[in-house]
């Protein structure tokens, strides 16, 4: 059988150590969690040095408003003055499209969390045995305002409704 571009796999990411990390966000996508289908807005990074590239799910959900508000804030620049609709559920759908359409080419400062993660091997030679693994993490409120930049689109309003690929 011959070999195919999933046998090669991907890339992990690399980030940066526990501490803030001044990054640019070179781009995003919808994405959904496999388990429980949660729509989320993944944001990619890059140091401005360019050593570093992850990223960072939002997920968007009304239990998650607050992070959303932040992200928009901080690092879309979303008017603080920017009416939402009354119902959480749609608030957080209004927000997520807002972090999709405009996070891109946006510079902030990412505070990163790491978290020693231990766990029993299920297979494999180690199985039954105790290993341990470091998770990286953008903090909960782990964005800050880079610089305050002059951008035309600041606030601007989203008109129109979501393609077909947006799940929320």
């Amino acid at each position: 059988m011959a070999r195919t571009v999933a046998d090669i796999g991907m890339p992990e990411e690399n980030w940066p150590p526990a501490g803030k990390e001044d990054c640019r966000c070179y781009g995003t996508e919808t994405w959904i969690s496999p388990k429980k289908k949660t729509p989320a807005v993944k944001l990619h990074w890059v140091s401005l040095h360019g050593l570093y590239d992850f990223t960072d799910l939002v997920f968007v959900t009304p239990k998650a408003l607050s992070r959303l508000s932040l992200v928009a804030q901080r690092v879309c620049g979303i008017s603080k003055d920017t009416e939402l609709p009354d119902e959480d559920a749609a608030a957080a759908k209004f927000l997520g499209r807002y972090i999709l359409e405009n996070a891109k080419d946006k510079c902030a400062t990412v505070t990163i969390e790491e978290q020693l993660e231990e766990f029993i091997y299920e297979n494999g030679p180690n199985v039954g045995q105790k290993g341990s693994k470091t998770r990286h993490k953008v903090a909960f409120s782990g964005y800050e305002v880079l610089t305050d930049e002059d951008d035309a689109d600041l606030g601007k309003e989203i008109t129109g409704e979501p393609g077909p690929d947006i799940p929320f």
